[in-house]
């Protein structure tokens, strides 16, 4: 019997976007629920870009 091929057969499809990560954390501060759009913007920007060897981005926090 091989155990591995069970759990790899039933494994759900990873998650890999920052906002749908940012969207899955569990017990988020106090006015951190849900991304601005701004941010959303810039991870959807850098996730586009994310494989090219030169890759930076600026994300301002407040």
């Amino acid at each position: 019997m091989n155990l591995l091929s069970k759990l790899n057969s039933s494994s759900k499809t990873k998650t890999i976007e920052p906002r749908e990560i940012f969207m899955t954390l569990p017990s988020k501060a106090m006015g951190y629920g849900y991304p601005r759009d701004v941010q959303s913007e810039v991870w959807k920007k850098w996730f586009d870009v994310r494989n090219e060897k030169k890759c930076n981005f600026e994300n301002e926090y407040g």
